[in-house]
């Protein structure tokens, strides 16, 4: 999980921003980076007022070490870091277990 300090990275071809929306879309090759997690996707919706970041792709990935999800849209809450892949879904993810 993303920690409260980390910072956000995000490549793009463009970005616009609509300020009555207070929307930001990065569009082109979107690489997003926050701690451990890089999450990339052909276009990146961010809401701030809904608290939601969407990634749009074919598809968009996240991972975060050996965990990955895929699907054609990640949906993150930008409060509880909690996120839900919609379309396409695949997902790989390391299971810690006693020996």
């Amino acid at each position: 999980p993303q920690g409260d300090g980390d910072p956000v990275e995000a490549d793009a071809a463009a970005l616009t921003y609509d300020l009555e929306a207070g929307r930001s879309t990065l569009t082109g090759g979107v690489v997003v980076r926050s701690g451990g997690r890089v999450s990339e996707a052909d276009r990146l919706e961010l809401d701030e007022e809904a608290g939601v970041a969407i990634l749009d792709g074919a598809p968009a990935v996240s991972r975060d070490g050996a965990d990955e999800v895929r699907g054609a849209r990640l949906i993150y809450d930008l409060e509880t870091n909690d996120v839900v892949v919609e379309g396409d879904v695949e997902a790989t993810f390391e299971i810690e277990g006693e020996e």
